[in-house]
Order: structure tokens, then C-alpha cells, then sequence
């Protein structure tokens, strides 16, 4: 997914969550299973952007169901997370591309943005 790509790209020269990223790279190669494990593990990160972002890669695994349950669940970690915050601001890069992949509006032009913005800090 191109979320992943992102964050991928982005954090590759420093990572947030190394549970975050291990579940990517076992997403990448299509071990599906090792990546939700790992990202659920993620989920109880104590930095919000680390929880945000492994709530939004639960959608992706988690049937009609995973909408209501990890989306008010990032939706929390967004809302402790600080908007100055590069990896925080990451995660908001996540969620517009996820609401795009969901057919939903979203600002795919601004998210290319911002993540170009944060390649220096990250």
C-alpha cells in the first residue's frame, strides 16, 4: 500500500517503532499474519504517531469491522499527538493516503507535501 511506501521511505534513516517497521517490511513481503502481529505490538507504543500508524495498518487487515474499531482508536492517538511533531506529522501523511485508498476525501497533494517537507527531519 502506498502509506507504507511512505513511511517506509521516509523512515528509513531513523525509525519510530521498530515493531512499526518490521511489520511493514513483513507487509512487503507478504507475510501477512507476522505483519498484523507486529503492528498490533505496535499499537501499544507509547509515542502517538507509532500507535496512529499502526492502528491505520490494522484497517488494512482487518475486515468491515477494523473501520470501527481502529479508526477511533488512531483517532485518539491523533488527538494526543503533537502537530509540530515530524513522526506525528507523518501519520497525518498515513491517514490521507488511507482515506483515498477507502474512496473517502482526502488531500493527496498536501500529504505529498508534507511528506517531502519531513525527508530533512527524518
Amino acid at each position: 500500500m502506498i502509506f507504507l511506501i511512505f513511511s517506509i521511505a521516509l523512515a528509513a534513516a531513523q525509525s519510530l517503532d521498530v515493531g512499526l517497521d518490521a511489520g511493514d517490511g513483513a507487509w512487503c513481503r507478504s507475510a501477512r499474519p507476522e505483519a498484523k502481529a507486529l503492528w498490533t505490538a505496535a499499537t501499544g507504543a507509547p509515542h502517538p504517531a507509532t500507535r496512529a500508524m499502526a492502528e491505520l495498518r490494522l484497517l488494512a487487515v482487518s475486515g468491515n469491522l477494523g473501520l470501527a474499531v481502529h479508526g477511533p482508536r488512531a483517532d485518539r492517538a491523533f488527538a494526543t499527538c503533537d502537530d509540530t511533531d515530524p513522526w506525528c506529522r507523518l501519520a497525518q501523511v498515513d491517514r490521507e493516503i488511507l482515506l483515498a485508498q477507502l474512496g473517502l476525501p482526502a488531500d493527496l497533494e498536501g500529504a505529498s507535501a508534507v511528506a517531502r517537507s519531513l525527508e530533512a527531519q527524518l
